[in-house]
């Protein structure tokens, strides 16, 4: 089984079903002509595949900082079920014992999701409804719109905005602008 890590607070948003998408950038990028689809894969013009990393049905566990502590057989998660407060107690007594969520096992996890679709588009084709997808937020003030960014401390324009932001926080500044083509992964949180 294959694992996804998300940056903390969209790993909190996809656990509160309030994140059901998210975009990675294809690996190989198409000639300029474009990608193609055919019943199985994505290629370019010349035949080129594209292959998305995850498939529709596939579950597929969420990685996250943790500690398998094997002298207790319990495995501890920074982040309580609640997922707002440290876990402090019965932490084993070593400065930053958090294991990078990179390495997290299977066997470790505790969230799964199932990918529901896959796409391929050009990363700038995000809609307004697909970034609520991806975890954009906003509300309304007197009668004023604010789109706060994936951190919630920015204020945005449009989802749009916010969404371009958070991708140059997350691949990079200048990712937005040189518009790569991304798979589009729509996800559901697995029950518990």
């Amino acid at each position: 089984m294959k694992g996804i890590c998300f940056k903390e607070p969209l790993f909190h948003s996809t656990i509160q079903m309030r994140k059901t998408q998210t975009r990675r950038i294809a690996n190989a990028q198409p000639d300029d002509i474009g990608p193609r689809t055919t019943n199985v894969l994505f290629e370019d013009w010349h035949g080129k595949e594209i292959r998305p990393k995850y498939k529709v049905d596939e579950i597929v566990y969420l990685k996250e900082p943790y500690i398998d502590d094997f002298s207790m057989d319990k495995i501890f998660y920074k982040f309580e079920k609640s997922d707002k407060t440290f876990i402090n107690t019965q932490i084993p007594d070593i400065s930053n014992p958090w294991k990078n969520k990179l390495f997290m096992p299977q066997s470790a996890a505790r969230y799964f999701i199932k990918i529901t679709d896959v796409r391929f588009e050009r990363l700038q084709e995000i809609t307004e409804e697909d970034c609520i997808k991806e975890g954009i937020e906003g509300y309304t003030h007197d009668s004023r719109s604010f789109i706060f960014g994936w951190e919630g401390n920015m204020i945005y324009q449009s989802h749009i905005e916010a969404y371009a932001a958070l991708i140059d926080q997350i691949s990079g500044k200048g990712t937005w602008e040189s518009n790569p083509f991304v798979f589009v992964y729509d996800y559901e949180l697995m029950p518990f």
